[in-house]
């Protein structure tokens, strides 16, 4: 009882309101953030080591993190932060040092150094959309396409989760869906592909066809191709590359037996068509950093292209450079004509890929803008 008292208090400190007697599985991965890193703040250390901390986090929870940060660093604990979030390294820290291929780039005074100066550091002559997203300036998006619909999501409701949701994305397409951790944006894109039950009301279509609710099997026969928040729901990181990137399409590496030369063949390709470093067929999926077990997804999808692709927090925990490469890989499947769904809680990640964006609240669609300059702070304020 003790124990649970104490556990009922911290989290109350950390603006949460969870029973501590829950398991783990069951909260939400935010949440599951949010205790990991309380478990950190109170531990009583002396350093305190942060790695990516708010990749899952929303708007509230980002604050209330480094409102702990701060008292604490103020008694004394000193903070190693690592991110690839701008805002959070020069707000929130004394110096910045900048990595790059494995190397020291620089080291700056946080209050010294505009966000451009970071960018440039980070990924060089990188993407100029990137770029101009991260820095906060405003991002052109182009007129509304006329190209066939190929996903509509019509009044799609999941409650509370998710109420009367519409969304069409068209050929070539790439939308993007933004909303806070309780927007209800990821829980849409887990209906889409039937990773949760059927929907209350609403209907899903590929191509004019129903897709049967609540069924995976059924989304990928439709065509629905999907990457979730966490990528370790998605692979199992202790089988091999080649194993992980074949798994959506077994069956064209099968005879009797799984065929070992075509799944080299298959990693080979991709690997080298999706930038994948120190990928080898055999090599456990484990042993790659995120962004390459992220692109290890891609392979999985893309060798048989898809209809529609959902992506969730596609560039989660990623450096610049990395989300540089997912942004080639996403903009070259709409190329080749794939319907794309981008949902993220990252203005800018949905301001670097979208040529549509929609904005979710509360598990409505608020929002939708085309042909119009839209910034990274109209997004925060009414999605917010």
């Amino acid at each position: 009882r003790k124990m649970w008292k104490e556990a009922h208090e911290l989290l109350t400190r950390m603006g949460l309101d969870i029973d501590p007697k829950l398991r783990l599985e069951q909260l939400p991965i935010g949440q599951q953030q949010m205790i990991e890193i309380a478990k950190a703040l109170f531990s009583g250390a002396s350093i305190i080591f942060l790695d990516e901390p708010t990749s899952s986090l929303g708007t509230k929870e980002t604050a209330v993190l480094f409102r702990f940060v701060r008292e604490l660093a103020g008694r004394g604990v000193s903070f190693v932060l690592i991110t690839h979030f701008l805002d959070d390294a020069t707000d929130n820290s004394d110096r910045v040092t900048i990595f790059r291929d494995g190397r020291k780039v620089a080291t700056v005074d946080s209050a010294g150094v505009s966000k451009a100066e970071l960018v440039e550091y980070m990924i060089g002559d990188g993407s100029q959309v990137l770029q101009s997203t991260y820095v906060g300036s405003t991002v052109s998006l182009p007129p509304a396409s006329t190209a066939a619909v190929v996903l509509d999501i019509a009044a799609v409701t999941s409650a509370p989760e998710v109420v009367e949701m519409s969304i069409q994305v068209r050929a070539g397409e790439v939308v993007g869906l933004y909303g806070d951790l309780a927007s209800g944006a990821g829980e849409l894109a887990d209906l889409v592909f039937g990773a949760r039950p059927k929907p209350h009301k609403g209907t899903i279509s590929v191509g004019g066809k129903l897709v049967k609710g609540g069924s995976t099997p059924a989304a990928k026969a439709a065509g629905i191709a999907y990457i979730p928040a966490d990528r370790r729901q998605a692979l199992a990181l202790e089988q091999s590359i080649a194993w992980n990137s074949t798994l959506a399409h077994l069956g064209q590496m099968m005879g009797f037996f799984i065929r070992p030369r075509l799944e080299n063949k298959h990693v080979e390709k991709w690997a080298e068509r999706l930038r994948i470093r120190g990928a080898t067929p055999l090599k456990a999926a484990g042993a790659l950093s995120g962004g390459n077990q992220q692109k290890i997804l891609f392979a999985r999808w893309l060798e048989y292209p898809p209809k529609v692709l959902v992506l969730v927090e596609p560039t989660r925990g990623m450096d610049v450079g990395a989300k540089s490469d997912v942004l080639r890989i996403v903009e070259q499947a709409a190329k080749d004509g794939v319907a794309v769904l981008v949902a993220s809680s990252e203005p800018e990640t949905v301001l670097a890929f979208a040529q549509r964006v929609v904005v979710a609240k509360r598990g409505r669609i608020v929002a939708e803008f085309s042909g119009t300059a839209i910034s990274k702070r109209d997004l925060l304020e009414l999605g917010h």
